[in-house]
């Protein structure tokens, strides 16, 4: 009916009138209540402006300008938060400063641990010493998830590997050093030095497992007044944990991935009573090595197989005599499918013979230190014994008959008269045995202490 009709359009166009009459009460409400708010933040002892200073109220935010000055949007239930480093976080509600304000934010003091190296003839805090050093800590290392020197070095200046092992053997700083174990490069000396718990591994740097290792230090520039010429170039020094006298504890750790990845860790710190404390661990690691052979239709040819066994004894006499022994086993027993023809285009390799990258080692160290406190002297004796056992093979024609055979290649052992097919091996035993002994004349501190 059109009366019907019409009490309906009336209703109808109420409502939307209250609709918007609502909307715009909010809108005018959210406006009025939105305000702006501007100051300065400056360092509380000095009044010196601070630019850069991060002004935040939740999600949105503002920096400081040239002047220290900031303006922000706010409402009067919101809080601001003022953060600048080296500086205590000040926290401002809005509803109180709605008028230009001045920010005071007081120094903290940021503690940071002494870092100690150890690689030289004595031990050095990092500020005193006059040479060009890289240090990662426990902590950086655990963070960092690396696993072994190899991850190491993409964050270390002018520090490089030589590639064509699973793993690094040989290390070149500032563009000096080995690139392969072929004629005329290795034994008997190497441009950077490579020693683990003061075990001599130059050219085996493959035994750089990480695990429980306390510090890594990469000297840059000749280190040979300490090493001799396996250290012309520069040193890549690694010590493990030492025992601690603390308390018993043990870690334990699995991690997987994809491409057949898990890696396991344990550790175990005993003390035995006031003077001597024992430490173990062991790791492994396994994966496929991210290549497909075609020949073999396998996802392990390159396939990576590393472990490593460390125990490790520290005695501290009564008398001031210091004593570490060390004793461990990498053992790393990888494949080595890396070469194709195509330059590994989708990681595929085509190889008929399966090559190995292999390195055992076996090693020992001693390090004594015994205080002559009468005669301001430290006497120092190091004894490392180490034996190795290397293989590195690979099919050197990078290939398979039936992939050779095949265009654009052609090749026919009929027609050409010779088989386009050879292997490579190179196996190498090696046996290090070094004695040092060390006489510290030293200066005296106030307190009496060695210096």
């Amino acid at each position: 009916m059109p009366g019907e009709s019409g009490f309906l359009m009336y209703v109808t166009g109420f409502r939307l009138v209250v609709v918007v009459l609502v909307l715009c009460c909010l809108c005018l409400s959210e406006t009025a209540a939105k305000q702006t708010l501007r100051g300065i933040v400056v360092d509380a002892e000095t009044g010196v402006s601070l630019v850069g200073a991060n002004v935040t109220n939740g999600d949105v935010g503002v920096v400081t300008d040239v002047t220290g000055k900031f303006s922000l949007s706010v409402v009067s239930s919101d809080s601001i938060v003022v953060t600048f480093v080296g500086f205590q976080p000040v926290v401002i509600p809005a509803a109180r400063n709605l008028q230009p304000l001045t920010v005071r934010m007081h120094k903290v003091a940021v503690p940071i641990s002494e870092i100690v190296v150890t690689g030289g003839f004595s031990e050095q805090t990092l500020n005193e010493l006059p040479a060009s050093v890289t240090v990662f800590e426990k902590k950086e290392l655990e963070v960092s998830g690396a696993r072994h020197i190899h991850d190491l070095i993409p964050a270390v200046a002018n520090l490089n590997w030589a590639g064509g092992t699973s793993r690094p053997r040989y290390f070149q700083i500032r563009g000096i050093g080995e690139r392969s174990h072929y004629a005329g490069e290795g034994p008997p000396s190497f441009s950077v030095g490579f020693v683990i718990d003061d075990v001599d591994l130059s050219g085996l740097g493959m035994a750089g497992l990480l695990h429980d290792i306390d510090q890594v230090e990469v000297f840059k520039g000749p280190q040979s007044t300490i090493f001799g010429p396996n250290a012309m170039a520069g040193l890549i020094n690694m010590n493990s944990s030492n025992p601690s006298f603390v308390r018993s504890h043990h870690s334990s750790s699995i991690t997987g991935g994809n491409d057949g990845l898990l890696h396991s860790a344990h550790t175990l710190n005993v003390p035995i009573n006031d003077e001597m404390a024992v430490r173990v661990g062991y790791s492994e690691e396994r994966s496929d090595g991210f290549r497909h052979n075609n020949f073999y239709n396998s996802d392990d040819s390159n396939r990576r197989r590393e472990s490593l066994g460390r125990a490790k004894f520290r005695y501290e006499g009564k008398a001031g005599a210091k004593i570490t022994g060390t004793v461990f086993r990498a053992n790393l027993n990888n494949g080595y499918d890396a070469w194709a023809p195509d330059n590994n285009k989708d990681l595929i390799t085509y190889s008929n013979k399966s090559g190995k990258d292999r390195q055992v080692t076996n090693a020992i160290s001693l390090r004594g230190h015994y205080p002559l406190i009468r005669y301001a002297t430290e006497f120092v004796t190091i004894t490392s014994y180490t034996q190795t056992e290397l293989e590195h093979s690979y099919d050197g024609d990078w290939g398979n008959d039936d992939f050779w055979s095949k265009e654009p290649y052609g090749h026919d052992p009929v027609k050409q008269g010779w088989l386009y097919d050879f292997f490579d091996r190179t196996v190498r035993d090696r046996t290090t045995f070094t004695q040092e002994l060390r006489l510290h004349r030293d200066s005296i501190d106030g307190t009496g202490d060695l210096v």
